[in-house]
This record gives structure tokens, C-alpha cells and sequence, in this order.
């Protein structure tokens, strides 16, 4: 016969079994949500690299349809999205069942990132409109993300211990930062640029790719 369990015993089993299941995450989890990242981070860099030539006058865009720019950004992030789901359909589709702590935290935390940029970009651009400017690249905007991105990729570091997260999470906050400095600059769309490709839409690769992972 068993010996009784004694309270720190069952303590430390229940701290066993939690570790364990930070673990043995579901991986598989990890693959929409990195790849929608990097159709995303890839679509609205090109985006952003468009608002760039438009400034410099290397493309002739209409004057009236410069404040709707960054609409067909998201229209074709959306299209991106359902094509990759018809070609790729296990990579766009989310796993059944539940997934781990860990799971849930990496899910958590890359969802509070899109409701906070959608709160974020809904109160920017009323508040451009009412002042008079209708530019969607608002200079509030990029900071926003690149907070927010910064947030979640320390919290993946924290969950997977990952080196790419932390170098991520370092360059997002520098690149929200320097923001600040390349205010108002023409060639400040640039970095907002070399940010959506190397923290949004790396990060999302790498996330993919650990979901191969065993």
C-alpha cells in the first residue's frame, strides 16, 4: 500500500504536471498563427515600401486615393490569406482539440496583438480624419505596432525560450522607438518597412517553422 501523500508532495506533482504540459505544447497550434504573421508582416511591408516610392515620386498615384492607401493593403492580406488556406490548408487551419499552457499563451498573447493594433488603428484614423488628414501610415500607428509586437514576443521568449524571440522583441521596441526620431521624414516609412519584414513577418516564419518541430 501507497504511503500517504503528503500536501507538499501533491504540491510539487501538480508543479511537475504544469511544467510538463509547458513541455509538451501542441505545436502544431504555432502554424496558422505564424503564418498568418508573415503573409501579414510580407503584404503591408510591400505596402509600406509603396508608400515610400509614392513620397519619393517614383509612382504616379492619384492625389484623391492617396488617403484611402493602405484599404488594398488589407484586402489583399485577406486574399494572400485564403489562397495560402486553399494551397496549404493544414497550415491555415487551427488544430482540434486543446492545446497546452503554453499553447494557449503563444494563441493569447498574438491575439491581444491584432485587437490592440484594430483598437489602435480605429482610434488613429478617426482621430487623423477629424484633424484633417486621412493618411492611414499615421505616424502613432507604426509605434503602436511595434509596442505591442515588442509585448508579444517577449512573451513568447517567456513560454519557449527561444533566441529569435528575444532578438525580435529587442528590435521591436527599438524600431517603435526610433519612430520617433524618423517622424515626419521621408524616409522613415523605411524602417516601418524593415520592421513589419523582420519582426512581424520573420517572427511568423520562425513560428511555422517550430511547429515541425517534435
Amino acid at each position: 500500500m501507497d504511503p500517504p501523500m503528503t500536501d507538499d508532495l501533491k504540491i510539487a506533482r501538480q508543479d511537475l504536471a504544469f511544467l510538463r504540459g509547458l513541455a509538451e505544447d501542441n505545436h502544431p497550434m504555432l502554424r496558422p498563427l505564424g503564418a498568418a504573421l508573415a503573409i501579414a508582416g510580407v503584404v503591408h511591408g510591400l505596402s509600406a515600401l509603396r508608400f515610400w516610392a509614392v513620397g519619393k515620386g517614383w509612382i504616379d498615384w492619384p492625389a484623391a486615393l492617396r488617403p484611402l492607401m493602405g484599404f488594398d493593403g488589407l484586402i489583399a492580406q485577406i486574399i494572400v490569406m485564403v489562397v495560402v488556406a486553399l494551397i496549404w490548408p493544414s497550415g491555415m487551419r487551427m488544430p482540434k482539440g486543446t492545446s497546452s499552457p503554453a499553447g494557449r499563451a503563444a494563441r493569447g498573447a498574438i491575439n491581444a496583438l491584432g485587437w490592440g493594433l484594430g483598437a489602435a488603428f480605429v482610434g488613429l484614423f478617426v482621430a487623423s480624419m477629424r484633424l484633417g488628414g486621412g493618411q492611414l501610415m499615421n505616424p502613432g500607428f507604426p509605434v503602436v505596432l511595434f509596442a505591442l509586437a515588442s509585448a508579444v514576443w517577449w512573451v513568447i521568449f517567456a513560454v519557449y525560450r527561444r533566441a529569435w524571440a528575444v532578438v525580435a522583441a529587442i528590435a521591436s521596441a527599438l524600431i517603435a522607438a526610433g519612430l520617433g526620431l524618423a517622424a515626419g521624414t521621408s524616409d522613415g516609412i523605411l524602417v516601418v518597412a524593415a520592421g513589419l519584414f523582420g519582426c512581424v513577418a520573420g517572427p511568423g516564419l520562425a513560428l511555422v517553422r517550430q511547429s515541425y518541430e517534435p
